[in-house]
């Protein structure tokens, strides 16, 4: 990927976080109703962690990488939960944890998880939207996802299950912890996450 359009894809991720930000300030003083209130932050909040996320996918070979990459990776997700955190999870599986913990109701918890799909969905929505207005290469121009996990199901599974434990770990061991240090720990465990994953896809090539 060219310079110019890392930069301009970093400035569509700067505008989605102000846009999500905008709207949950407006969502806080407009909606009354708890279980609304409730939903749409957490939809808010899955959009903006889902689409930035992807825009940061399509900086893995931009020089220096992947270097460049990482760094994007670890300041957006320690704003993501700085902004977000204390009110949502962005995650069905911290969620079903706490259900089980008896931390929200059953209720709460499956509304949380209907607008973390739908933010999901949205999320795919505008990367649609990304790619038709020649903003970024889609996957199929770059051939990222011509075979769309590019492994085996087994091991996807496996990965899959690897990071959301990991996640979930250390949201559990920093939950005592000062917020600013837990948001810079979720932060750091993304971004080592996702060089092990860069790591992994370069020894697969």
């Amino acid at each position: 990927m060219q310079t110019d359009s890392a930069w301009l894809l970093l400035q569509l991720e700067a505008i989605i976080v102000l846009l999500a930000t905008g709207v949950r300030i407006q969502t806080r003083k407009l909606v009354n109703h708890l279980e609304a209130r409730l939903f749409l932050l957490e939809m808010l909040a899955t959009w903006q962690l889902c689409a930035c996320s992807g825009l940061l996918r399509r900086l893995v070979d931009v020089e220096p990488k992947p270097h460049f990459y990482l760094a994007h990776t670890y300041s957006f997700h320690t704003l993501h939960f700085y902004l977000t955190l204390a009110e949502n999870t962005c995650n069905p599986a911290w969620t079903l944890l706490c259900i089980l913990r008896k931390g929200i109701s059953v209720r709460l918890g499956a509304l949380k998880i209907a607008a973390q799909f739908i933010g999901a969905f949205l999320a795919t929505l505008f990367f649609s939207g990304v790619w038709a207005a020649e903003i970024s290469d889609s996957p199929s121009q770059t051939g990222d996802c011509s075979s769309h996990i590019r492994t085996t199901f087994s091991k996807a599974f496996l990965t899959e299950l690897v990071v959301s434990a990991m996640v979930q770990l250390s949201m559990m061991h920093t939950q005592s912890q000062e917020f600013r240090v837990r948001v810079n720990v979720l932060a750091a465990t993304v971004t080592a996450l996702a060089y092990a994953g860069v790591q992994g896809d370069q020894v697969g090539r």
